[in-house]
């Protein structure tokens, strides 16, 4: 199994608000990631304006960079450009992360371990960060993975799809609706999962972690919205599930 991952960014301080890219940046790499790629992929989506913080980010991490255009791209159209990115890698999964999240060491190889060997392989959406408690109770981290009921499901700080889920999402009307009156993504990844019968998996515990206090829509956030991320000292390899349960359900 292979992997791609995704990050979306811009430079908040065009808002007056505060960037944590380098800090999601400095996480993965503590985490292992550039150690761990083997045929994975990774890229930078930013929103722009303009290629000046895109050339300072392919400084700072070495990877693959998708400048903006000369006016700031919309969060829903940054968006489902890096999703058609990861569609487009032919990867068998394809992570979507925002730029303010932290991750567990070891996070991309229980990502693929995860998604390989124990979570139900008939998902259409995996979280491997969910903001509900319902992801630390113990017999859900037993088991390594617990359902999300999709009309519960906001946010999208660390997903993982199936390519076939990203290419139907991505030529849905959902995904039009969404460009056109500027729906949140995660609110028409939603509306075409129920439209689909699609279901969401979540990992437990969370193996990311949330950390952006402000977005540059205006939402207000906590460090505490995540109450099952252990941190980013866990290791994420540190547990085991049963694959019999898990696979084929």
């Amino acid at each position: 199994m292979n992997l791609a991952l995704a990050i979306v960014t811009l430079d908040r301080r065009s808002f007056g608000l505060e960037n944590y890219v380098e800090r999601t940046w400095e996480s993965l790499v503590r985490s292992g990631l550039l150690d761990q790629l083997g045929e994975d992929r990774v890229a930078f989506f930013d929103a722009g304006p303009g290629q000046g913080f895109a050339e300072y980010l392919r400084r700072l991490t070495g990877q693959k960079v998708w400048g903006g255009p000369g006016y700031h791209l919309d969060q829903v159209r940054n968006s489902h450009r890096a999703m058609a990115w990861l569609a487009g890698t032919g990867a068998d999964f394809g992570i979507y992360m925002e730029d303010d999240v932290v991750v567990a060491r070891n996070f991309l190889l229980e990502a693929r371990q995860w998604l390989a060997r124990c979570a139900p392989d008939d998902g259409a959406l995996y979280s491997l960060a969910t903001p509900y408690e319902f992801v630390g109770e113990r017999h859900n981290q037993k088991r390594r993975w617990a359902p999300h009921d999709v009309s519960a499901y906001y946010g999208q700080y660390c997903l993982s799809f199936p390519q076939h889920v990203l290419v139907g999402y991505l030529i849905s009307e959902m995904r039009q609706d969404a460009e056109e009156v500027g729906e949140g993504t995660d609110m028409s990844i939603k509306r075409y999962l129920q439209a689909t019968k699609g279901k969401i998996y979540v990992h437990c515990p969370n193996i990311a972690g949330h950390v952006g206090l402000t977005s540059v829509l205006g939402h207000k956030h906590s460090y505490t919205s995540f109450p099952a991320f252990p941190g980013e000292d866990y290791d994420a390899l540190g547990g085991h599930c049963d694959n019999e349960q898990a696979h084929g359900q």
